[in-house]
C-alpha cells in the first residue's frame, strides 16, 4: 500500500512507509537517548555531587513507579485479550508478584544506597515538578 498524503490541501505531506518511521526513530533514539545527556554521562564518569545523585535517584524511583499506573490504564483500555496479557506482564515486572519483588523495588534500593531515607522515596517528598507532570 503506498503512502498517504495528510496535511492542508495547499501543502501535501507525504507519510513514512514503516520501514522509513522505523529508521527514523532509531536515528532519533541513537542521537538523543539518555546514555548521551551530559548529565548522564558525568554519573557514569563518577563526576556528581552526592546530592546531585540522590536527586537522580528520588526522581528514577519516582518516574519508575509511575510506569505500572500508566500501564494499568493502558491495560484497562484494551479490548483485545492478547494485547492485555502483553500489558499484565508489564506490570508485574515493575510491581512484582509472589514470585518476584518486581523492578521498582531495586530502583527503591538504589535510591537508599544513595543516602536517601526509604520513606522519603516512597513518599515522594523532593521530586522535581517537571518529573511530577510525566
Amino acid at each position: 500500500m503506498a503512502p498517504r498524503s495528510v496535511g492542508p490541501a495547499d501543502e501535501e505531506v507525504a507519510l513514512l512507509s514503516f520501514d522509513e518511521l522505523r529508521a527514523q526513530l532509531r536515528a532519533v533514539g541513537e542521537e538523543r537517548y539518555h546514555h548521551k545527556h551530559p548529565f548522564h554521562l558525568l554519573m557514569h564518569e563518577g563526576r556528581l555531587s552526592r546530592g546531585q545523585l540522590q536527586a537522580w535517584a528520588l526522581n528514577r524511583y519516582y518516574y519508575q513507579s509511575i510506569i505500572p499506573v500508566k500501564d494499568a490504564i493502558i491495560l484497562s483500555r484494551g479490548p483485545d485479550p492478547v494485547f492485555r496479557r502483553a500489558w499484565r506482564k508489564r506490570i508485574v515486572d515493575h510491581d512484582g508478584d509472589a514470585i518476584s519483588e518486581g523492578g521498582i523495588k531495586r530502583w527503591l534500593k538504589l535510591a537508599e544506597a544513595a543516602g536517601v531515607p526509604a520513606e522519603q522515596v516512597r513518599a515522594g517528598r523532593g521530586i522535581l515538578p517537571a518529573t511530577r507532570s510525566q
